[in-house]
């Protein structure tokens, strides 16, 4: 473990009973201090200089001494400083920790600090091995390493119907996380898991056309930010100031009884214009909105007269 960072090396040390030489500078002092440094500075007996620079199996055992005994403990601070063998050698103890221990904080640890190999070592244990939903999917939620990500996208997506798997691939690739995480977490609670679903109900077809449908009116919005940006830039440049305020009402204005008006529209017909391009959206609401009052009139007329 010649690569320890000296921070690490220094904790461990102290918390393994080393003690400062006589005259030597208090330790975590000064400048930045390579581990000749530190080991001068320190008295520790020949068995833990040993272990300090030997293999993962000695490690091992000073990250158990280090957290009191506790292999979980040490098993997660092997996942996230990327000691890959240290992490196996607790794994394969008779009574070490399991892979899965702590809902998945072990593979929440890994995934976040970027050690692909160790998240491939604890999903492919084959003992406890923890899944890619543990603790509602947080392993993939809190990485930012995209070979991580698509590995645990990859293996969420794989537990998923195969049917459901095929509606998922249809959609934009930048949808695939969003849909995949709360399919998964639909489908958990659904199952029995704690927490009560937000699409309790739904089947998985639905569930997928109302997240692709807040995308896209997510989309809208920002397209209709992006769009009221530009016009008042070139109002400021082109209308005095209460000019420009009394058309940024009526905008807004408008834009309300769009929104209105297509939160009349039944579901499906929302999902058909989200598939028009903007420029026809208004246009194609106000057509379908006006085409539902009448046959509502003259339903109600209808009635009228049966009376």
């Amino acid at each position: 473990m010649e690569d320890l960072p000296t921070g690490v090396l220094l904790d461990i040390l102290v918390r393994a009973g080393a003690w400062p030489e006589e005259g030597a500078r208090p330790l975590g002092q000064g400048g930045a201090r390579g581990q000749d440094d530190v080991y001068s500075a320190l008295s520790v007996c020949r068995t833990w200089r040993d272990a300090l620079k030997g293999s993962s199996f000695h490690m091992v055992g000073l990250l158990v001494a280090v957290h009191d005994g506790s292999r979980e403990t040490a098993l997660l601070r092997a996942c996230a400083t990327g000691h890959e063998g240290a992490a196996r050698h607790l794994l394969e103890l008779a009574d070490g920790p399991r892979a899965n221990c702590m809902d998945g904080k072990a593979l929440e640890q890994a995934a976040q600090a970027g050690h692909i190999s160790i998240v491939r070592l604890l999903l492919e244990y084959p003992r406890d091995a923890p899944r890619a939903d543990s603790n509602n999917c947080e392993a993939l939620l809190l990485t930012r390493h995209e070979p991580i990500k698509r590995l645990l996208q990859e293996r969420l997506l794989a537990m998923l119907p195969h049917q459901t798997q095929g509606l998922v691939t249809q959609l934009p690739v930048q949808q695939h996380l969003e849909v995949i995480v709360k399919l998964v977490r639909h489908r958990r609670k659904m199952a029995g898991a704690s927490g009560r679903s937000d699409y309790t109900g739904f089947t998985d077809g639905q569930v997928i056309l109302l997240l692709r449908q807040q995308s896209r009116l997510r989309a809208l919005q920002q397209e209709q930010a992006q769009v009221q940006a530009e016009l008042e830039a070139l109002q400021q440049e082109a209308m005095p100031q209460d000019q420009m305020q009394q058309q940024q009402q009526q905008v807004q204005q408008q834009q309300m009884q769009l929104q209105q008006l297509f939160a009349m529209l039944p579901f499906q017909q929302q999902h058909l214009v989200m598939d028009l391009p903007m420029a026809q959206r208004p246009q194609a609401i106000v057509q379908l909105v006006n085409h539902r009052r009448q046959m509502q009139a003259a339903a109600a007329q209808q009635r009228q007269e049966q009376e």
